[in-house]
């Protein structure tokens, strides 16, 4: 994103139930954007679930758009496609931090 000059943008979604349900109230905010966006980097990888899920009725994924979480949980490889996700141990992500 330096390389390219790409500045990230910070999506919040109110009233979110839960990590999934936040992915899927922002995926309207984060789709609609011109010019489309062809690439999301989630948080975590339930707000990435709930993003995928939502993309999907939309576009084709990973076609379309390209999706990447963080923390390597079990619900990335049980997506249709599987998700992409990076696995950051908490010790390494509190020094990210």
């Amino acid at each position: 994103m330096r390389e390219k000059k790409l500045k990230s943008v910070l999506i919040m979604a109110r009233n979110a139930q839960s990590f999934v349900d936040f992915g899927q109230k922002s995926a309207g905010r984060i789709l609609s954007r011109q010019p489309r966006p062809t690439a999301v980097v989630a948080g975590t990888t339930k707000s990435l679930t709930g993003l995928a899920l939502a993309a999907a009725a939309r576009m084709k994924v990973p076609d379309d758009i390209s999706l990447v979480g963080f923390d390597d949980r079990e619900e990335a490889v049980l997506m249709d496609p599987q998700l992409s996700t990076v696995r950051v141990t908490r010790k390494r992500s509190a020094r990210l931090v």
